[in-house]
């Protein structure tokens, strides 16, 4: 049976409430084990998006934005949405409407809203350029004369005009043919008034909002379009306040929303409206005139603004939700069924096969994916740069992943990765079911999703979860070692560098350990990944790709397991990077495993910041016996502690001298990747039935023992640095630094 295949004809109800189950079990058991140093740090990255200080969150909000926000015309947005031609064909057919409703709008004169006085000379003029605006529409609008909101001020009466203007538009279309109506469908959403509730689901009192129509109920989940309101009108320059607060709504947005491509927030300024439209990369400003007079005579000029103003407003309104703001149909119900597939029209010769389209369908239709908040998968939500929304689902009867990602255009795909090594066979890497790209380019973003078979919980939580005895977790330890180092050699060997190893990007499920989340992998061997035919196949240009990871080499990763060297931004990057990011996932992990109650975190395990831990690593690691009760490890047995003992030789020893400190005052230090070091290193087993890594030379029972007797007399004997204890306390003391090899040798 292939990845793509499923044998869910065959699954029995029960065993899909198994799967169910275990689904629940596992988010459960990653959400009430204990505080861990990565976990902490985890909660760190998401203070400032879930800061309860309102004016510390927006103010960060605007900081985000801060040289990304760019003016833009109406005309250019609706060019980068494809929709110049829909918008030309609306504004022509309905124009005697909106002019017919321009003719009611009031006068908004000291943040006060009044009855504007238009000459009946002008109203016949007007009426004469538009013909088509009947007798039975005006007749509609008669009622409207006398609005509610007039005499009203300050925001609240700028909500109730924009409210009033919906009704208008409702009233209108009253008296539209039946052709009228297939031009211009019945509204996709209704309005509602939040000044004084917050909208549910949040804390965000938005002024105005449009939900979905359809949607069973009102809450951030249904919001379209929120509404901003302001009394003063504020020219050409939005404030930071009221940036940072429309920011904050499109955050909240986005975090609910998985299917968003975009964010579109309205602005009323006074008399003017402006539409903010947040992408992952920019915020995008565009000024849609005047929606009333600012004047208590306006002119025929005056007139027609405002009829342009409120078509706008309405051919935005009249799209449907995949056409603005996402990148399908929006599901009705809390619980949304996805339907993702590679249309046949993609499947040419003239396209990429990798092309795929989703929609939203009504149940458990044959193929269809059911996600909802419940199983969603905790992560940050940053108001802009890449984007990920993780879902727990059944896919075709099995336990699955789905990940959905907003990765620019200039980067490297995830599937391309994910692609690259299943045609390679590397193992411990998740099985993909499928994968592909929904949108090529919004705002210079691609948006691609990935279903990948569930691959266990984290390597902390399930060492935690195992019922074995002590000397058992070293052996399971020692076994997924191996099987992560393995992994990450075997990545090297097909060109991938995975580059962001951390305690969250290691799984295991039933004693077999896995590798996830490549989407920062980086390609170091074009003929080996045949990178030529990845491009052609995942559509992304290879010189702009590789030049742009090249230069995310020194800042990629989670700061808490990054090697030294990239710690302090080096620019090379190797799998010794690699192999170092795992050597700390695994002394966090035993540390974790022993249950030890820290009043703080392991000396080695407490980030401040990127430098001070790289300086704080090179002296903890400085001591070959003590280097591990710097990580909060209390004790291991001989077979754990020598193999990693022979993976700390490997990272910071050289030519018999430990080079850490070199690693963390020179950023571009040369460290070897002794390849062949590393095989022989998985290969050294006692374990008959472990396979080698291929492409390493066999050794023998007697090799393997005298490589352990002289690594356990090394490390008896220890380094060039002194470790002195006494009274259960120990105090590291560095002798003289032995200069790089390269350079003693040069003096001599």
């Amino acid at each position: 049976m292939t990845h793509g295949e499923s044998n869910s004809t065959h699954t029995r109800p029960s065993q899909r409430k198994s799967i169910a189950a275990s689904l629940a079990q596992e988010c459960r058991i990653s959400e009430t084990t204990n505080s861990t140093p990565a976990k902490q740090q985890m909660k760190s990255n998401m203070a400032i998006a879930n800061e309860d200080d309102i004016t510390r969150r927006r103010d960060w909000l605007c900081r985000e934005f801060q040289g990304h926000i760019i003016d833009m015309d109406f005309d250019d947005l609706m060019s980068n949405l494809c929709l110049t031609a829909d918008f030309e064909r609306f504004s022509d057919r309905f124009r005697g409407v909106f002019t017919a409703i321009a003719l009611r709008a009031p006068s908004y004169m000291n943040r006060k809203l009044t009855q504007s006085n238009i000459e009946i000379e002008d109203t016949c003029s007007i009426l004469k350029i538009d013909e088509s605006i009947s007798d039975v529409q005006l007749r509609c609008l008669d009622s409207f004369k006398g609005l509610e909101s007039l005499g009203q001020s300050n925001e609240e009466a700028l909500v109730a005009y924009f409210i009033e203007i919906m009704t208008m538009v409702r009233k209108a279309r009253s008296s539209f043919t039946s052709e009228d109506l297939q031009s211009w469908s019945v509204s996709k959403y209704s309005i509602s008034d939040h000044q004084n509730t917050p909208v549910s689901g949040g804390r965000h009192k938005i002024d105005c909002t449009f939900h979905y129509i359809n949607h069973k109920k009102r809450t951030l989940s249904s919001v379209h379009i929120p509404i901003e309101a302001k009394s003063a009108a504020r020219g050409d320059v939005v404030l930071d306040k009221d940036f940072g607060q429309m920011a904050d709504y499109a955050r909240a947005i986005w975090k609910c929303q998985p299917t968003r491509t975009f964010v579109p927030v309205i602005f009323l300024h006074g008399y003017r409206m402006r539409l903010l439209v947040f992408t992952r990369g920019k915020c995008f400003q565009v000024d849609l005139d005047n929606y009333c007079y600012h004047t208590l005579k306006p002119s025929l000029d005056d007139i027609v603004e405002v009829r342009m103003s409120i078509t706008m407003l309405m051919f935005l309104l009249s799209l449907p939700p995949q056409k603005f703001g996402h990148f399908c149909d929006v599901s009705t119900r809390a619980t949304t069924y996805l339907k993702l597939s590679h249309a046949p029209e993609f499947t040419g010769s003239s396209q990429s096969s990798a092309l795929a389209c989703a929609a939203v369908v009504s149940g458990e239709v044959d193929g269809a994916i059911k996600f909802d908040e419940f199983n969603r998968i905790k992560r940050p939500v940053n108001p802009r740069g890449r984007l990920v929304h993780i879902y727990r689902v059944l896919y075709q009867g099995e336990a699955a992943i789905l990940k959905l990602s907003w990765i620019p255009t200039n980067r490297l795909p995830e599937s391309a990765v994910y692609d690259t090594l299943q045609r390679s066979g590397v193992e411990n890497t998740p099985e993909v079911f499928d994968m592909g790209i929904l949108i090529t380019d919004v705002f210079g973003y691609r948006v691609e999703y990935l279903i990948i078979r569930s691959c266990g919980i984290s390597l902390v939580d399930y060492l935690k979860s195992q019922k074995i005895s002590q000397s058992g977790q070293y052996d399971t330890i020692e076994q997924l070692t191996r099987q992560i180092i393995s992994c990450l050699l075997q990545a090297w060997r097909v060109g991938i560098l995975h580059r962001d190893i951390s305690s969250g990007n290691v799984v295991v499920h039933n004693g077999r350990a896995t590798v996830i989340d490549w989407g920062y992998a980086k390609l170091i061997d074009c003929d080996a990944c045949d990178i030529d035919s990845l491009a052609a196949k995942w559509m992304f240009d290879k010189n702009e790709v590789m030049s742009n990871e090249d230069a995310h080499n020194s800042i990629t990763g989670t700061p808490l397991f990054m090697s030294i060297p990239i710690l302090v931004r080096s620019t090379k990057r190797s799998i010794v990077d690699d192999v170092e990011s795992a050597f700390y996932v695994i002394l966090d992990a035993l540390a974790a495993s022993q249950n030890v109650a820290l009043r703080s975190n392991p000396v080695a395990m407490d980030f401040k910041d990127n430098r001070n831990l790289a300086f704080i690593r090179g002296c903890c690691l400085s001591a070959s016996n003590m280097y591990m009760h710097t990580f909060g490890v209390r004790e291991c047995n001989d077979k754990l502690r020598e193999l990693l003992d022979a993976l700390y030789r490997y990272l910071f020893v050289r030519d018999g001298n430990y080079i850490g400190g070199y690693l963390a005052i020179i950023p571009d230090y040369d460290r070897s990747v002794e390849e062949q070091e590393l095989c022989n290193i998985l290969n050294d087993t006692t374990h008959s039935n472990d396979k080698c890594i291929a492409g390493s030379s066999h050794v023998t029972p007697d090799e393997r023992s005298l490589r352990r007797s002289a690594r356990l007399k090394q490390t008896r004997e220890g380094s060039n640095y002194v470790a002195n204890t006494s009274s259960g306390t120990s105090d590291m003391h560095i002798s003289a630094m032995p200069q790089p090899p390269s350079k003693r040798k040069r003096n001599r």
